[in-house]
């Protein structure tokens, strides 16, 4: 068996490491040929799975919701406070010209 490094290497528990010469070690799953994670300073930092997207599973109210309305909604606020932002600091500086 090849490591990444092409270097012979043998399989001993759950996964194999590189024998790199610095920087991480990457650990290699044997039966998916998948990196696993990777060894650095005696810890070792395992892969997660990337969390699920918002806009999969569920009903279609719930889809709706997450791909849909939430996002919506956000958008116009942010843009409402901008808008609302921008005509009273305006306005503020209108008044504070005109006042002097």
């Amino acid at each position: 068996m090849l490591e990444p490094g092409l270097r012979a290497g043998s399989v001993s528990g759950r996964g194999y490491v590189n024998a790199s010469g610095g920087g991480p070690r990457y650990v290699v799953d044997p039966r998916t040929a998948n990196t696993a994670g990777y060894i650095r300073d005696g810890t070792h930092y395992r892969y997660t799975r990337t969390p699920p997207s918002r806009c999969s599973g569920g009903t279609e109210y719930v889809v709706l919701l997450g791909c849909v309305s939430i996002p919506a909604s956000m958008t116009v606020g942010m843009a409402t406070g901008v808008v609302v932002t921008a005509i009273v600091s305006w306005s503020i500086v209108l008044l504070e010209v005109w006042l002097l």
